[in-house]
């Protein structure tokens, strides 16, 4: 497995814990295992490739997650429980596959569970179908705390229904899904749908994603809307020498008017997010990550209780299978408080 994708995605994991402990919201501790997870990567077969003929079966990885933050204000909102998770893929045949991801913290659940037929040669074509999160949004990051874009654009599908395809350089998405909100008036669950295209390199990508609905998110109401609330994401990444520089834009797509999101809004507002982060490899696996976002227009939404992150974390490994990070950073509230941190992990993967 590759180290740095794991460092990647354990940065990730460590800090959205909270979000399952006190909003019963899972789908935001694990939402980039599909784009950093090695074991979630799908295996695309290629004709005439002896060694494509004959796939693993069955591939796995996961970790164990211990953590301890210094502040207690920030520890509530970040979480210290310590957590396990488990990436399974079964390849009965070179098209075909089956993800699971499962996920223990104080309680055990299947955080994503996806089937996928790869009807193209190549990747050319792949159809899945399954509780997956959704493609909207990045939020990969080297930090201990997750970038606050995670809060307005991590949506975890229950049932996703998704064509994704590949040419050259360039990858998109199409796909349909079941919501968490439901229709003003009625018990009937909206339904969604989003687009994404992104183009890459060996030196960096850039990516667009537009979803019908970022009511789904946590940092909505997941409640009666009265109409949908289009979203747009535009992330990227560039690498030069031993820096990374990473970046995200998250907004609505339209202006939130006075009794939007079921009569939560008085005043006209358009939430947005960003994130900027820079990465510097420091050899022999070892990373410095440097971060600030902020967020926007967000007063009168469920989630609102951090309006800037500036901070600088530090990882590596410790030895064999165990790495470790430590985190720095200061936490702006929406009354302009600020509080700073101390934010440490321990990871053992297997």
């Amino acid at each position: 497995m590759r180290k740095k994708y794991w460092l990647a995605l354990m940065a990730t994991v460590c800090s959205a814990q909270p979000l399952i402990a006190g909003n019963d919201l899972i789908s935001d501790t694990l939402l980039s295992v599909a784009a950093v997870d090695p074991v979630r990567e799908s295996h695309h077969p290629q004709a005439g490739d002896p060694e494509e003929d004959k796939p693993d079966v069955l591939e796995y990885g996961g970790a164990i997650v211990l953590q301890y933050n210094s502040t207690r204000s920030v520890a509530g909102r970040f979480g210290t429980d310590p957590y396990a998770y488990l990436a399974l893929t079964l390849t009965p045949h070179p098209r075909f596959e089956l993800y699971t991801l499962l996920l223990q913290t104080r309680e055990f659940g299947v955080n994503e569970a996806v089937a996928t037929w790869h009807v193209g040669e190549d990747g050319k074509l792949d159809v899945s179908f399954g509780r997956e999160y959704l493609p909207f949004g990045s939020f990969e990051s080297a930090m201990v705390s997750y970038p606050l874009t995670q809060v307005q654009g991590s949506i975890r599908g229950e049932e996703v229904l998704k064509l994704s395809t590949q040419w050259r350089s360039f990858d998109s998405a199409v796909y349909a899904f079941e919501g968490a909100s439901s229709v003003v008036g009625t018990d009937q669950q909206s339904h969604g749908y989003g687009l994404r295209l992104s183009y890459g390199n060996d030196n960096g990508y850039l990516g667009l994603d537009y979803i019908s609905n970022l009511a789904e998110t946590s940092q909505f109401s997941q409640e009666a809307v009265g109409r949908d609330i289009p979203g747009l994401s535009l992330h990227g990444e560039i690498t030069f020498g031993r820096f990374t520089l990473l970046t995200e834009y998250i907004t609505t797509a339209r202006t939130l008017k006075p009794g939007d999101l079921g009569g939560e809004i008085s005043v006209s507002a358009r939430p947005s997010s960003w994130n900027l982060e820079m990465d510097i490899d420091l050899d022999k696996e070892r990373t410095l990550a440097i971060a600030w976002n902020e967020t926007n227009d967000t007063d009168e939404l469920v989630e609102d209780a951090t309006r800037r992150m500036v901070g600088m974390t530090y990882s590596q490994p410790i030895y064999k299978a165990l790495s470790g990070a430590i985190e720095v950073a200061q936490f702006t509230d929406p009354d302009g408080g600020k509080e700073a941190s101390l934010n440490l992990q321990l990871v053992l993967e297997f």
